[in-house]
């Protein structure tokens, strides 16, 4: 079965832009059979590396996400170079995030580029 469009969003990676952009998805999702908080705190782990890591200064990060009756996949993308703005953070936080990612989903993809970085999250529904 195909997948239907919910939503695409393309906002300036700040802060005050990650619950924004999870408000917007956990809106865009409900009641589809999924467990939205996993969902929810894939998309927020994803959306808040490129909001601390992918921008010496600033720029946009995209979220998009399709459903079909089995699964939901979300994908957040940025065009930065991911910068190591946190070189005095403790070195055993770092990783957590994508961790998280990767246990909360069926599968996930990170995939760097030249000009920039997509995270590709696949989630099964709790009835698929």
């Amino acid at each position: 079965m195909g997948m239907e469009q919910l939503g695409t969003w393309r906002v300036s990676a700040v802060a005050r832009s990650v619950p924004q952009l999870r408000r917007a998805l956990q809106e865009r999702i409900a009641g589809r059979g999924l467990d939205e908080e996993a969902v929810a705190l894939a998309a927020t782990e994803a959306i808040s590396n490129v909001v601390r890591h992918a921008y010496l200064r600033s720029g946009p990060v995209s979220l998009s996400v399709q459903a079909s009756t089995e699964e939901v996949l979300v994908v957040v993308a940025d065009e930065g170079i991911w910068a190591r703005k946190d070189t005095n953070r403790n070195r055993s936080s770092r990783g957590i995030g994508l961790a998280l990612i990767h246990e909360l989903c069926a599968s996930a993809r990170i995939e760097p580029t030249d000009t920039g970085t997509t995270v590709t999250m696949r989630l099964t529904t709790n009835h698929g």
